[in-house]
């Protein structure tokens, strides 16, 4: 029997589309990125199998908005980007490919999503760095505290996208007019309330081609992404009081009923229905 929008929770799904999260914290005030990597890898040690040193690539830059950031910190974005980044991979525990960046001005938290089963791990464990690093840092000022999540499907059909995204928010359709959409982007910042976080709310479409390894064939294909990426910047978090020992509640919050609610007003209800526990 079919469920209405309304009558599903996050623990009726038993697949979704996701392919990244990004946890991802702004900061103030932390002198020496190196001082905090060595009480890290006393306190969570054997999370992760490598350590290694780097610095900002362009997937950096075009996944954690490093322009955003200057502008949160009211840096110059060339001072971000000499910061020596000390990454964290090869994760023991999780079902996903997670890389955690720790530096003077960020530490963000990436998931890819291999064999995703939820989000509960990775949350739990980034709110235990969080407070963590309120610890080892008398002086740190958290700037921003954001949740990213990125899912997708492919499709071979235009008219198959509508059967999973409600074509109101994703209206890619040129089917009446002479001319194919190639690509296109839609984007909204929204927000619940005033102490709620802000988000981007992100609608993307691309053509391109899917190679068949069955067939040896290639064909059309339409690739469509809904990224929400939501925050809260550094007035929110002042107004809701926003301290050590607050970081959990805070994310299971916006990810448990904004998220949630932004995907199934993005998504449509039998696609809803196709994805839920018998």
């Amino acid at each position: 029997m079919s469920k209405t929008k309304e009558d599903i929770g996050r623990s009726d799904l038993q697949k979704n589309m996701m392919k990244k999260i990004i946890f991802r914290l702004d900061y103030q005030g932390v002198l020496n990125s190196s001082d905090i990597i060595s009480v890290f890898n006393k306190k969570f040690n054997g999370l992760f199998g490598v350590l290694q040193t780097t610095f900002h690539n362009k997937v950096d830059f075009d996944m954690n908005n490093i322009e955003e950031m200057a502008e949160t910190l009211s840096i110059p974005i060339k001072e971000i980007e000499k910061q020596e980044i000390y990454r964290f991979s090869s994760n023991k525990f999780g079902t996903d490919k997670l890389i955690l960046d720790i530096s003077k001005y960020f530490t963000t938290l990436s998931v890819e999503c291999v064999d995703y089963r939820g989000i509960d791990d990775y949350l739990n464990f980034f709110s235990e760095l969080t407070d963590f690093l309120f610890d080892v840092n008398e002086y740190i000022v958290i700037k921003r505290i954001g949740l990213r999540k990125i899912g997708g499907l492919i499709f071979d059909d235009v008219k198959e996208i509508y059967t999973c995204f409600e074509q109101k928010y994703f209206n890619f359709d040129f089917q009446d007019t002479e001319f194919n959409s190639i690509r296109n982007r839609y984007i909204d910042v929204l927000q619940h309330n005033a102490n709620s976080p802000l988000i981007n709310y992100v609608r993307s479409f691309e053509t391109g081609k899917y190679y068949n390894e069955e067939t040896k064939e290639e064909t059309d294909a339409y690739q469509v992404l809904l990224d929400i990426d939501s925050y809260f910047s550094e007035n929110i978090l002042r107004n809701i009081g926003f301290e050590k020992g607050n970081i959990k509640q805070l994310l299971e919050e916006t990810n448990n009923v904004h998220l949630f609610k932004l995907f199934k007003m993005s998504v449509t209800e039998e696609f809803l229905n196709k994805n839920c526990h018998e």
